[in-house]
């Protein structure tokens, strides 16, 4: 997953598309595109907990379209996968669209949680791939990052219960 400042997005209808295929997903799988406030407050979520992948399938295309509130500050977007088994994510776009898409899970509500860490915070939507992606450098000495040297890839490989990107071959 990805956090970027709303920008554009903020008062618009957005959707996030990308073709997924799972293995052995023994919870369930699903796109994720949800909206913050300043407090960290989740404003709007799709994350296709009520259209759930489950088990293992082929490459298959999926969108969520979310209403994002004009007081989000934050977008997260990405892939999730409860439980055990893999998902792969490639393709993916993010896009504003019109009020004639009709969004996929219509639910608005607060939900308290921690904030995302501001400095993981992009100034705007960028490597959709979700690809040899690395964090900008942390507050302290340390920094955060993924596959930083690792060669660009054609889809991101996910295994439960905790996501750890690897290079696919």
């Amino acid at each position: 997953m990805q956090a970027s400042r709303t920008g554009a997005f903020a008062g618009r209808r957005a959707r996030l598309t990308a073709r997924v295929k799972t293995q052995d997903a023994s919870g369930w799988a699903g796109l994720l595109l949800r909206a913050e406030d300043k407090n960290g407050t989740i404003i709007a979520l799709d994350n296709m907990k009520t259209r759930q992948i489950t088990g293992t399938t082929g490459w298959q295309s999926y969108a969520v379209v979310l209403d994002i509130p004009p007081t989000a500050i934050v977008l997260v977007y990405g892939l999730s996968l409860a439980g055990t088994g893999a998902a792969w994510l490639d393709d993916v776009k993010l896009e504003a669209v019109g009020s004639d898409v009709e969004v996929t899970w219509a639910v608005s509500y607060e939900m308290p949680k921690r904030p995302v860490e501001s400095f993981l915070i992009r100034p705007a939507p960028e490597n959709l791939s979700l690809e040899s992606w690395s964090a900008p450098p942390a507050p302290s000495s340390e920094a955060a990052v993924i596959n930083s040297s690792a060669p660009v890839t054609r889809a991101i490989h996910m295994e439960g219960p905790v996501a750890k990107p690897r290079k696919l071959d």
